[in-house]
């Protein structure tokens, strides 16, 4: 491969994913290996971040990275939050474009040819958009309900079914980090910046194995974060419920 060959970087954000690591790594390569990879034009980094695991994931970890020097890993001293280890994957990469996908392979690899080849066409990010997602039938509405009432509210006109699946140029990561935000909603932090952005669609697969880390309430926070982040109707609301609050007091005390 030459030397000035571009890289990308796919930046894996894991919580005991020790099963699913190895296969997600492995299908990664697979797209970059050289002459038969679809991707095998690229050099290839992989950036693991651990949000402090439990079971064995960080020392999955570091037995990856024994033999592949492409592989980069980094343990967190707590567990902060799936958002901020997305951003920390971001943030550590080295690539001329960022991917980040999750370990349990729910959004697949073999998307990330089509996130590449938009990037070629000149597109400064290339996010997926869920045609077919596998949840219970009452978080399927209340994901709709959420997106809703979010693009009702805010200026922004966040994609409905997309998430962090995404191709991200250099410069708009290098924007991204200088962000002061600190309750991330990156999905709406990447709409926020601009730059030309596409959609590209595909099914989303079941885990391969284990179940969600990712909680209700873990849904409920990462919700409101965006509702308070972009949109300005929280605050009105607050603000109009506090004047009447006190005209109300004030007819109490007359």
């Amino acid at each position: 491969m030459s030397q000035t060959a571009k890289t990308i970087s796919i930046c894996i954000p894991v919580y005991n994913e020790a099963q699913n690591l190895p296969r997600a790594v492995e299908e990664v390569e697979a797209l970059f290996a050289p002459g038969q990879g679809a991707l095998s034009r690229y050099s290839l980094e992989i950036v693991v971040t651990d949000n402090a695991s439990t079971d064995s994931t960080w020392e999955t970890v570091q037995k990856l990275s024994e033999t592949r020097p492409h592989l980069k890993g980094f343990r967190f001293s707590r567990n902060f939050g799936y958002q901020n280890s997305v951003f920390a994957g971001l943030s550590l990469a080295t690539g001329d474009a960022v991917v980040e996908m999750d370990a349990d392979l729910e959004d697949p690899p073999q998307v990330i040819p089509r996130f590449v080849e938009k990037w070629e066409q000149g597109f400064d990010v290339a996010y997926g958009v869920r045609s077919k997602r596998f949840a219970p039938w009452g978080l399927k509405i209340l994901f709709n309900l959420f997106y809703r009432v979010l693009n009702r509210m805010s200026d922004l006109k966040i994609p409905a079914n997309s998430g962090d699946f995404r191709l991200l140029d250099r410069r708009v990561v290098e924007v991204l980090k200088l962000l002061p935000e600190r309750n991330l909603y990156l999905r709406g932090l990447v709409t926020f910046l601009g730059f030309r952005q596409v959609p590209v669609v595909y099914e989303r697969q079941p885990r391969i194995s284990g179940s969600s880390k990712f909680r209700f309430f873990h849904y409920v926070v990462l919700a409101i974060d965006a509702l308070t982040a972009f949109s300005k109707t929280p605050l009105r609301v607050i603000g109009a419920l506090g004047v009447s609050l006190f005209l109300f007091s004030m007819g109490l005390g007359l």
